[in-house]
């Protein structure tokens, strides 16, 4: 998990290595150096991993799995589609309004 911050929650560096008095080691810095130049990568996404992601779309890949889509009814002969309740037409009802009518509305 990551928490981003706002700029004015983030301490100066001060404020986490105030308190280290002491001084690295002139003949040991050469070696650290070394040491984290040989352990370094370029940064890929392959390297972040979420737990609580993987979690997640593993649940949601088991529902679908589980779930079989409901094929509507296709109308026999031909017939015309049963009324569907208050639709409106919102491109003749933008017309409308635009000329200045009030758009009428369909019985139910």
């Amino acid at each position: 998990m990551w928490t981003l911050r706002y700029g004015d929650e983030v301490r100066k560096e001060e404020a986490y290595f105030e308190d280290i008095d002491e001084k690295a080691d002139p003949e040991m810095l050469p070696l650290i150096v070394k040491l984290i130049e040989q352990q370094r990568k370029p940064w890929t996404p392959d390297m972040v991993r979420d737990p609580v992601q993987e979690k997640l779309l593993e649940i949601i890949e088991k529902k679908r799995k589980a779930t079989k889509p409901v094929k509507a009814a296709k109308p026999k002969g031909g017939a015309e589609p049963a009324e569907r309740g208050n639709i409106i037409d919102l491109m003749s009802a933008l017309k409308q309004s635009l000329e200045g009518k009030k758009p009428g509305r369909k019985a139910s």
